[in-house]
C-alpha cells in the first residue's frame, strides 16, 4: 500500500487544484493501493480568530490590486483548465482555519476525512462559505458524515487545538514552507500542486515496486 500524506489548508487554492488533479489520477488505480491522510497545515497561522475581510487580506498579502490580479492569474487559469467550480466573488472573508483543521482531524478518526476536505474546499471556493464560522462548519461536518452532536461539542471546546498546532509545528520544523506538500511513504517529498499526468506516472512507478 502507498501512504500519501497531504499537508493542506482548505482556503489554499493550489491545494484544491492539487486535490482535483490527484482525484482524477487515482481513478486509474485500485482503491486499496492508496491510503490518503490529510495533515493540518494552516496557510495563515497568524490569522485573527474572526478572520479578515477578503479584499483587505489580498492587498495586504500581495501589495496592491495589480499584484493580486497577477498572483491569481495562474490560479484562475488552472481552475478553468481543470474545470473546477469556483466563484471567488462570493468569498467575503478569509477565515482563521484552525477549527476547520480540527474537523479534518476528527474526520480522519471517524473515517470520512476526504469527504470533509472536499466539502470544505467546495464550500469555500464554490459557495463563498465562511469556514471559520462554527455553524457553517457544523453543517459541513454533518454533510461529510460527522455527527452534529460530536462536531458541536468539539468546536465549543479547546479539544485537539494543541494537537493540530503541534502537528503543524513538527512539519514547519522539518522544513515545510508551502502547501500543498505531499509525503509518499515518508520517503519522498513532493511540493506544489501537480497535474493528473504527473500523479499517474508517480503512482504507477511506486505501485510497481510495492
Amino acid at each position: 500500500m502507498i501512504q500519501l500524506k497531504i499537508l493542506s489548508d482548505p482556503i489554499c487554492p493550489w491545494c484544491y487544484i492539487g486535490k482535483k488533479a490527484l482525484d482524477k489520477a487515482i481513478h486509474n488505480f485500485p482503491l486499496e493501493i492508496l491510503n490518503i491522510v490529510w495533515i493540518p497545515f494552516q496557510l495563515n497561522p497568524e490569522m485573527p480568530k474572526e478572520g479578515v475581510e477578503r479584499n483587505v487580506y489580498l492587498v495586504n498579502k500581495f501589495g496592491n490590486s495589480d499584484h493580486v490580479m497577477k498572483a491569481y492569474a495562474p490560479i484562475l487559469e488552472r481552475f478553468n483548465i481543470d474545470k473546477i467550480d469556483c466563484d471567488f466573488n462570493k468569498i467575503k472573508t478569509t477565515p482563521n482555519t484552525l477549527d476547520a483543521q480540527r474537523l479534518i482531524h476528527l474526520a480522519g478518526i471517524e473515517g470520512c476525512q476526504t469527504n470533509m476536505v472536499e466539502n470544505l474546499f467546495k464550500g469555500y471556493f464554490s459557495n463563498g462559505a465562511d469556514i471559520g464560522n462554527k455553524e457553517t462548519l457544523i453543517s459541513l461536518g454533518e454533510t461529510s458524515g460527522l455527527s452534529k452532536k460530536i462536531t458541536k461539542k468539539l468546536l465549543e471546546s479547546e479539544e485537539d487545538k494543541e494537537t493540530i498546532l503541534n502537528i503543524e509545528k513538527k512539519y514547519r520544523k522539518a522544513g515545510v514552507r508551502g502547501i500543498p506538500t505531499y509525503l509518499i511513504n515518508e520517503d519522498f517529498v513532493i511540493p506544489g500542486a501537480q497535474t493528473e499526468e504527473f500523479w499517474i506516472k508517480v503512482l504507477s512507478e511506486i505501485s510497481d515496486k510495492c
